[in-house]
């Protein structure tokens, strides 16, 4: 009977692992994406620096395009944009880094458990 236990806690413990892995590999997707609108924000805040003032430019606010007459004011809201996203993306690699750990951690208990019920098969 205490293999069946066994079994049954490690297929429990088998799950827990797995879900861990697909939060872990959408968390790492997530600080990818942030990490690139953070370039991209850079990018625009280093572009518009660059340009005559007098330059006609428009900015995407959903699904429409609104002429931008103040330059200083939205590198100001780009640099606000880029901050949030800054402080989310190390949240979330903070966040990673836990479940990286965790995920060590089950990896390391369960090893052990899946070796002695090969081994048991195996006799």
């Amino acid at each position: 009977m205490k293999n069946v236990e066994t079994i049954e806690e490690m297929q429990q413990q088998m799950a827990y692992f797995q879900q861990l892995q697909q939060r872990f590999q959408m968390l790492s997707q997530q600080q990818g994406q942030m990490e690139m609108g953070l370039q991209e924000i850079g990018k625009t805040i280093e572009d518009v620096k660059g340009l005559d003032p007098k330059t006609t430019i428009y900015r995407a606010s959903g699904s429409v395009m609104i002429k931008i007459d103040n330059f200083k004011k939205l590198v100001k809201e780009l640099e606000e944009e880029s901050e949030s996203l800054e402080l989310r993306t190390k949240t979330i690699k903070s966040e990673a880094d836990k479940m990286s750990v965790e995920l060590e951690k089950v990896q390391k208990e369960l090893m052990p458990k899946i070796q002695n019920l090969q081994n048991s098969g195996e006799n």
